[in-house]
């Protein structure tokens, strides 16, 4: 199941925490972290993608602090 993007939103702004076990997280993942970041949603993934996660985090990291969610993977990327 797919969901649109105003359906995703929806769902996150209803929503306290969502784990996301669906990958490849650089094909599926980033529609998912932008609505959690942006509606204030605590985020997890068990990915181990590290360029994903430094995208995500560079693209998202100011949002998520901006809505107080967490917005994070098991493994950050090295840096």
């Amino acid at each position: 199941m797919q969901l649109k993007r105003d359906e995703l939103h929806a769902l996150t702004k209803k929503t306290k925490i969502v784990l996301n076990t669906v990958g490849p997280y650089a094909l599926y993942g980033e529609p998912v972290v932008e609505a959690c970041a942006r509606n204030g949603t605590h985020y997890f993934d068990v990915t181990g993608e590290s360029p994903y996660t430094k995208n995500m985090i560079d693209k998202y990291d100011d949002v998520a602090k901006a809505t107080n969610a967490i917005v994070r993977d098991p493994f950050p990327p090295q840096t």
